[in-house]
C-alpha cells in the first residue's frame, strides 16, 4: 500500500536525467573504478621516471665516460661557452662550442631544434640551465635559455654537457594531458570506452578484401591490411614474429591511407621509422622527409612568434602522414594547428608504456596496433617506484661493463672476408648485447658502411648477413640479458640471408633458449672452431691489412 504524505511530498526526478546531469559533469564518469584508478596513478608514474632521471644519469656516469655515453646518444659531451647573449625575439640566448669537434662524429642531430633539454655542469652533471634548442651542428649548438632559468650563470671555463630535459619534455607534457584531465575533449576519447568496456565495441564479422595489393603478400598479411583499412573497425592488432613482414603491412597500409586521403599519425614507441616509407617504392622518400624536417621544426620553434604559429597550422593543412617517436611532445601540440588525424598507427607498440600510448591514441578516432610480444620489453628507469625497480636498472646499466677481445677479433675478421667476396657494408649488421662490445668493434673497424649496435638499439631493423657477438664467458655460467628470450629473439631474426653467432658453445648449453637455438644451428646450419677462419682466409685468398690496426691470430675465444 502506497501512502502519500501531503505536507512532505516525495522529490521525484528521473534516474535516467540524473545519470546524464553527472555525465554532463564528469564524461567519464561511467568508466569502470579500474580506469579511473588509473587515470589517478598515471601521472605518479610518469613523476616518477621524471624524479629517477637524474639519479640514472649520475649511475651511467659512474658506469662508462661522457663520451660514451654521447656514443648512445644520451648527451652532447665536451661543451664550452662562446656566446651569451639577449636577442630581441628569442631571448637569452647561448652558444655552447663542441670541444675537438672534427675528432668526433656527429651527434647533433639527436638533438634537433624545438627539443628541450638542460645544460648540466660536466663534473656534476648537476643542472645550470633549461633551455630548448634553435640549432644545432658538428661544431655548436646554440640554445634559448628559458625564463626560470634566465638568472643561472655561465662561464667559460667550466666544461658542459647537454641533456634531453626531464622538466619541460615529452613525459612531462604527457603527465600534464592527465593532471589537466585533457583526455576528456580528444577525439579519440571512444577509444578508451572501448578499451575500458564503458562503451560496446562495434562487432565486425568480415572486411572487405582488398583486391590489388602486390602479389607477393602472403594470405594473413593481406587480411591484416585489409582489415586495417576498414574504417568500422576502431582497434586493428597486427601481430606476429619478428622477420614476418608487419613493417611491409605497415608500409601498404600507409600507402592505401595517402590514397584515401585520410590523414594519418604514424608512430614508433622508440625511434622514428623511416624504414616504413622507404620498404614502400610508391612512396616519395624525399617528400616526406623534407616536410618533417621542416614543417614540424617551425611548429616547434621556440621563439613563439605568431607569424611562425600560423605558418605552421598552413603547413600542417595539406599533410596527411606525419611520423614522429610516441613520446614526442609534438604530439601534444596538434590540436593547436586544428591538425586530427583519422588513424594512429603505433608501431614496435610492445615497447610502449600504457600512460605514453594512450595520450597519444586518443588523438585520432582509429588505432592501429602493430608489434610482437616476443620483441624487446620497454625498459624503464624507475619500473615500480621503489628500490626493486632500482635494481633491475642496475643491471641494465652495467650492459656497457663487459666485452670480449677475442670474439671482437673474429668479428673484424669474418667481416673482411664478407668485404673481399663482394658483399655490400650497409648489407651487414654486427649486434652484441653489450655496449662495450659495440665500442671496442667499431674502434676496430675499418669500414663505416657496416652498422654496428646493441640488440636493442638494432629493434625493428633487417640486413642481409648480421653477425652477432654474445660475449659472455665466465666459469660460473652467467649469460645475464640473454636470459630474456625476447632480446634473443630479436638478436637472431634480424637476418635476410645469413645469421652468424660468435660466442661460447658451453655458455650456450647453460640455458635453456641457447641451448635450443644451439642445437637447431647443428641440425640446419654449422658449427666451427675459430680456427676456421684460418681455412676461410686461405680459400679467399691473402686480404688487404691496415697498417695501422693488424688482426691478431685467434686459436681460442676467452
Amino acid at each position: 500500500m502506497f501512502c502519500y504524505d501531503e505536507e512532505h511530498p516525495p522529490h521525484i526526478c528521473s534516474i535516467g536525467r540524473y545519470a546524464k546531469l553527472q555525465k554532463r559533469k564528469d564524461p567519464l564518469s561511467s568508466y569502470p573504478p579500474e580506469f579511473r584508478a588509473k587515470l589517478k596513478e598515471w601521472p605518479k608514474l610518469l613523476q616518477a621516471e621524471i624524479d629517477e632521471s637524474v639519479a640514472h644519469l649520475k649511475e651511467l656516469r659512474e658506469v662508462g665516460d661522457l663520451l660514451a655515453l654521447e656514443d648512445r646518444g644520451l648527451l652532447l659531451a665536451e661543451l664550452r661557452l662562446a656566446s651569451d647573449t639577449m636577442h630581441p625575439i628569442t631571448g637569452r640566448t647561448v652558444i655552447l662550442k663542441r670541444v675537438h669537434s672534427a675528432e668526433k662524429p656527429d651527434r647533433s642531430k639527436l638533438f634537433r631544434a624545438g627539443a628541450p633539454v638542460a645544460v648540466r655542469d660536466s663534473k656534476t652533471l648537476k643542472e645550470v640551465a633549461e633551455c630548448v634548442v634553435l640549432s644545432s651542428n658538428r661544431k655548436e649548438v646554440k640554445i634559448k635559455i628559458r625564463p626560470s632559468s634566465e638568472s643561472r650563470h655561465l662561464d667559460g671555463d667550466t666544461e658542459y654537457v647537454l641533456t634531453m630535459s626531464q622538466s619541460s619534455g615529452a613525459l612531462h607534457a604527457v603527465q600534464d594531458f592527465f593532471l589537466q584531465n585533457k583526455v576528456i575533449d580528444t577525439p579519440g576519447i571512444d577509444l578508451l570506452g572501448y578499451a575500458f568496456r564503458a562503451k560496446n565495441m562495434p562487432s565486425i564479422h568480415n572486411d572487405r578484401m582488398i583486391a590489388d595489393l602486390p602479389k607477393e603478400l602472403n594470405e594473413s598479411q593481406r587480411r591484416a591490411i585489409s582489415a586495417a583499412l576498414n574504417k568500422r573497425r576502431p582497434f586493428v592488432a597486427i601481430q606476429g614474429p619478428p622477420g614476418t613482414g608487419k613493417t611491409r603491412v605497415v608500409a601498404e597500409i600507409n600507402d592505401r591511407s595517402d590514397a584515401g586521403h585520410r590523414k594519418q599519425l604514424k608512430t614508433e614507441a622508440n625511434r622514428l621509422k623511416w624504414r616504413i616509407i622507404k620498404s614502400n617504392r610508391s612512396c616519395h622518400n624525399h617528400t616526406v622527409e623534407h616536410w618533417c624536417s621542416t614543417t614540424v621544426t617551425k611548429i616547434r620553434n621556440p621563439g613563439g612568434c605568431f607569424a611562425q604559429e600560423i605558418s605552421g597550422k598552413e603547413a600542417y593543412k595539406k599533410r596527411l602522414v606525419i611520423f614522429c617517436t610516441l613520446t614526442s611532445s609534438a604530439i601534444q601540440r596538434l590540436p593547436r594547428v586544428n591538425w586530427e588525424p583519422d588513424v594512429i598507427i603505433i608501431d614496435e607498440a610492445a615497447q610502449a608504456s600504457e600512460p605514453v600510448a594512450w595520450a597519444a591514441v586518443v588523438q585520432a578516432k582509429r588505432c592501429i596496433l602493430a608489434g610482437s610480444e616476443l620483441n624487446n620489453p620497454l625498459l624503464m628507469i624507475n619500473t615500480d617506484m621503489g628500490e626493486q625497480g632500482r635494481h633491475k636498472c642496475k643491471e641494465e646499466l652495467f650492459r656497457m661493463s663487459y666485452r670480449n677481445r677475442g670474439e671482437a677479433e673474429l668479428v673484424i675478421r669474418y667481416l673482411r672476408l664478407l668485404e673481399e667476396i663482394g658483399v655490400p657494408g650497409k648489407e651487414i649488421a654486427v649486434i652484441s648485447p653489450y655496449y662495450a662490445q659495440v665500442a671496442q668493434i667499431r674502434e676496430m673497424m675499418t669500414s663505416t658502411d657496416v652498422s654496428v649496435n646493441t640488440v636493442d638499439s638494432f629493434q625493428g631493423q633487417e640486413r642481409e648477413v648480421v653477425v652477432f657477438s654474445m660475449v659472455r664467458h665466465n666459469p660460473e655460467q652467467v649469460i645475464g640479458f640473454l636470459r630474456d628470450e625476447r632480446r634473443l629473439n630479436v638478436a637472431i631474426t634480424r637476418a635476410k640471408r645469413q645469421f652468424v653467432l660468435i660466442g661460447s658453445a658451453r655458455m650456450m648449453k647453460k640455458d635453456r633458449h641457447l641451448r635450443s637455438l644451439f642445437e637447431t644451428i647443428k641440425s640446419t646450419g654449422k658449427v666451427y672452431g675459430p680456427a676456421i677462419m684460418n681455412e676461410f682466409e686461405r680459400e679467399v685468398g691473402p686480404l688487404p691489412t691496415s697498417s695501422d690496426r693488424r688482426i691478431a691470430e685467434v686459436q681460442s675465444v676467452k
